[in-house]
């Protein structure tokens, strides 16, 4: 058959023996194209998708769209935007940490430190504006979180008391271990600097440090037993804290706004983590503004007792 075929198209074209087969080998795969692509049209295989595998696929869906949207935040907000969160501070006491946080560069930040621990003091706000190359608008912007604390007046020596101590020393009912107490430290807790903090049993440089640092990072402590919240704070520290430290009556802790704080800004306060974040950007992506604290309990990430920790810190 093939050799008929060859001899009738090299008759009827004048093709040689090679072009011919050639020919009839193009021919050939031309057929075999469109045979198999009339075949895949008939026989073609439907893949009927299943509800349940509908679901998954549209919450993986879901949960790389949210990545992509916290991955895009994150890039296009600035690095030094991202650390800054206002909130009430005293610049005579305020760590280094914190002013960075507030968005003090920090080779001024570190001047600051360097100017207190020469001896300087701040006494009213515009005071901050001492330090060499502090911007003015920068001095602006932080003044209404300036508050800075009220030096108490230093006790006056009694010139009597040695007369005294001899006088009870000589007394014969006096017993011979008696000894004369000072009176009880008394330190607020949202006031107080690192140094004062030493002076209380257990607490050295590095704890006082960390407590100043947290009551910070939280926005101001509301009560004495957050602290135990400190990293390896000890009791016998705790136990001169709740004696000797107080919290101001109507304290105002510094709050942040849940409708309006970024990603960044929420996991800055230490009760807020990663996943409580994402569940709050979620929450109002998808329903809108929260229009009252009960609402937060609807966000699948933050549990009850989170929850009572971190109220006083909200406004909505």
């Amino acid at each position: 058959m093939l050799r008929l075929l060859s001899y009738i198209v090299r008759d009827y074209f004048g093709f040689s023996r090679t072009e011919t087969r050639g020919l009839l080998l193009l021919l050939s795969l031309v057929v075999l194209a469109v045979g198999a692509s009339v075949a895949y049209d008939r026989y073609e295989v439907t893949y009927h998708q299943l509800p349940q595998d509908q679901e998954v696929l549209q919450g993986l869906l879901q949960q790389l769209e949210a990545r992509a949207e916290y991955t895009s935040e994150e890039k296009n907000i600035d690095d030094e935007a991202i650390a800054v969160r206002k909130f009430n501070f005293d610049p005579n006491t305020a760590a280094v940490e914190s002013l960075s946080q507030l968005g003090i560069p920090d080779f001024l930040a570190k001047r600051i430190e360097k100017y207190r621990n020469k001896g300087g003091s701040f006494s009213k706000a515009e005071d901050l504006k001492k330090i060499y190359g502090f911007p003015d608008d920068l001095y602006h912007e932080l003044a209404p979180f300036i508050q800075i604390a009220r030096k108490s007046k230093p006790i006056q020596k009694d010139r009597q008391l040695p007369e005294k101590l001899e006088t009870i020393a000589k007394t014969e009912d006096q017993p011979e271990d008696a000894a004369v107490t000072e009176e009880a430290i008394r330190l607020n807790i949202n006031a107080t600097d690192s140094l004062a903090l030493e002076q209380l049993s257990g607490i050295g440089k590095v704890i006082s440090s960390r407590i100043i640092k947290y009551r910070d990072r939280l926005g101001g402590i509301h009560s004495i037993e957050q602290l135990q919240e400190v990293y390896h704070i000890s009791e016998e520290a705790m136990a001169s804290l709740r004696s000797s430290a107080f919290v101001e009556e109507n304290f105002e802790a510094q709050k942040i706004n849940i409708n309006e704080a970024d990603f960044k800004s929420l996991m800055a306060h230490p009760y807020i983590s990663y996943e409580m974040a994402k569940g709050i950007m979620n929450h109002r992506r998808i329903y809108g503004s929260f229009t009252s604290a009960e609402q937060l309990k609807e966000v699948y990430q933050i549990k009850e007792e989170s929850l009572v920790k971190l109220l006083p810190y909200l406004v909505i």
